[in-house]
């Protein structure tokens, strides 16, 4: 997953994402904690039926959190923009790579901006552009 910066791979693995959803809802949001752990196991069984693309699946799971909470686990965004009551926080990573052609290599950019949309303080959504966008 490339929403991350280098060294913070471990984070691309769902388990770790979920289990970081799962304390920060535990301990931020007035949720019944089991009610979210049955919503939780629910959403993992159907995700086999989804799809959408692994990426965005990832991101779906940000849904919920409050902008803290984001921005505790993902860092500080590169940049934010405000418009009314919504708040857009923008993460982006890009990366070049030597991709062999023929005798010699050529540079390509590897890159992903994603940006969540937050409303009344909790992230309600997500866009994402570049061609490094995987998971």
């Amino acid at each position: 997953m490339t929403l991350f910066p280098e060294g913070w791979e471990w984070l691309k693995e769902d388990s770790v994402i979920s289990s970081l959803v799962d304390w920060y809802r535990a301990q931020q949001l007035e949720i019944d904690y089991e009610e979210d752990i049955i919503l939780l196991i629910a959403a993992v069984a159907l995700s086999g039926c989804a799809t959408t693309s692994g990426y965005e699946k990832k991101l779906a799971l940000f849904y919920g959190l409050s902008e803290i909470d984001l921005i505790m686990l993902l860092g500080t965004p590169q940049q934010v923009y405000e418009a009314g009551d919504k708040k857009f926080l923008t993460y982006s990573f890009s990366k070049s790579v030597m991709v062999p052609a023929g005798e010699e290599s050529v540079e390509n950019t590897k890159s992903c901006q994603t940006t969540f949309e937050v409303e009344k303080g909790i992230v309600v959504g997500s866009i994402w552009k570049g061609n490094d966008c995987k998971a």
